[in-house]
């Protein structure tokens, strides 16, 4: 209530310039959308300034043309919000990608990364993302290989699996080591945490070479209006596109 009363009489004061410190972290979601609504109105009605401070990349993107990042108390740069949001993933937000020795008997899995649409481990809904696999065959001509990946999400559920068998595109048949790609054009998870877990395996005999739990990523809905009821964890797994009718 002191936040709300704050906020309050702060934004009718009608100064020049408005500080906001992360007034959209506390409250409820009613709250929220009424700070958005003035905060909108002040700067582009009124024309007045409001310097916003915040780690809500989704509310940055949408209320601000320009961004001070600062690291560790330090003025970094002073941009775009398109470039700024591209610093602070880069620099603060690291993918952990997976690195491993090749095993020396069967084919292996010696490495997993993923390439997201704003650097680090952040990902913008709807945007491409690029994943990367390193295997290691040790003898030629391995046949009936297979490699497989699911999205994993906060609640230990799979979300999406896709794959790869060699009947369908060959590979690993060759000895020593191999890279595969994996692209999504436009990734439509949800707003949410996730991860990966790998699968290599004979398709033929079904035994699985090795399974990789790996790579937490997380996807934010950087750029996109927010709706009446907030992006919020758990309302859906992914967004399909479709049109309504009255």
């Amino acid at each position: 209530m002191q936040m709300r009363l704050a906020f309050a009489v702060a934004s009718h004061l009608e100064s020049e310039i408005l500080l906001i410190d992360e007034v959209l972290a506390v409250g409820d979601h009613e709250f929220q959308k009424k700070c958005i609504g003035k905060m909108e109105e002040v700067s582009k009605q009124e024309g007045r300034t409001i310097v916003f401070v915040s780690h809500n990349l989704a509310a940055v993107s949408t209320l601000t043309s320009k961004c001070l990042f600062l690291n560790n108390g330090l003025a970094t740069a002073f941009t775009s919000t398109a470039e700024a949001i591209g610093l602070y993933t880069s620099q603060l937000l690291y993918s952990s990608a997976f690195e491993a020795d090749p095993l020396p008997d069967s084919p292996s899995i010696t490495g997993v990364n993923i390439i997201t649409s704003e650097g680090g481990s952040l990902q913008k809904h709807g945007a491409p993302m690029d994943l990367g696999f390193k295997l290691h065959v040790p003898e030629a001509n391995q046949l009936h290989l297979a490699l497989s990946f699911q999205i994993i999400n906060n609640q230990d559920q799979a979300v999406t699996f896709n794959w790869l068998f060699d009947h369908e595109q060959a590979f690993g048949r060759k000895k020593g080591f191999q890279e595969i790609g994996f692209t999504f054009p436009d990734l439509q998870l949800y707003k949410g945490k996730y991860r990966l877990k790998v699968f290599l395996a004979n398709s033929k005999t079904r035994d699985r070479y090795q399974e990789i739990d790996c790579c937490p990523f997380e996807v934010d809905m950087i750029g996109i209006p927010e709706p009446d009821w907030g992006w919020n964890e758990g309302n859906c797994q992914y967004l399909e596109k479709g049109n309504w009718k009255i």
